[in-house]
């Protein structure tokens, strides 16, 4: 029930609130299985996705500036970024999640994400990317998306 909560017709608030359920579930080692049987990880990378994508849209319609961002029923893409990435981060730390993560195609968002003018949205990234990073494969594509020297600029940051 509460991974159906992620697709249409929810409107935004209750998404954003839901991704945040699911977030906090994935704490949970033992929701790992559940959560990834019932579509969790597909429904975080498409929601990833369509909220990345407006908020390209939105910067590139206002001339690169963030000018408010995108908002949907009064919420802001990046925070549906922000919780998805978070999510995501969490349920990767399962090796099953992490070869579903690699297989959704979602690695050069997240390096992206790397770039973006939001802390919490960067650290998120790097924090999905540590965890796939764990396994070969993923280390490998990881570093065929070119995310060796943003990560490393990252860890001379003065944010912790």
């Amino acid at each position: 029930v509460i991974v159906k909560l992620l697709q249409p017709p929810s409107r935004w608030p209750l998404v954003k609130a839901v991704v945040g359920l699911v977030r906090n579930l994935a704490l949970c080692p033992a929701n790992y299985a559940p959560l990834r049987e019932h579509g969790a990880v597909h429904h975080l990378v498409r929601l990833l996705m369509r909220a990345f994508n407006d908020t390209q849209r939105q910067r590139s319609s206002s001339g690169g500036g963030t000018a408010g961002g995108a908002y949907a029923d009064g919420v802001r893409m990046e925070e549906i970024v922000e919780g998805a990435v978070g999510a995501l981060h969490i349920l990767a730390r399962e090796s099953l999640n992490r070869q579903l993560i690699r297989q959704q195609n979602v690695i050069p968002i997240f390096v992206q994400l790397l770039f973006n003018e939001i802390e919490n949205i960067q650290r998120v990234a790097a924090g999905v990317l540590c965890e796939l990073a764990v396994e070969k494969e993923g280390a490998e594509m990881i570093e065929a998306e070119g995310a060796t020297a943003p990560l490393t600029e990252l860890l001379h940051s003065r944010n912790e």
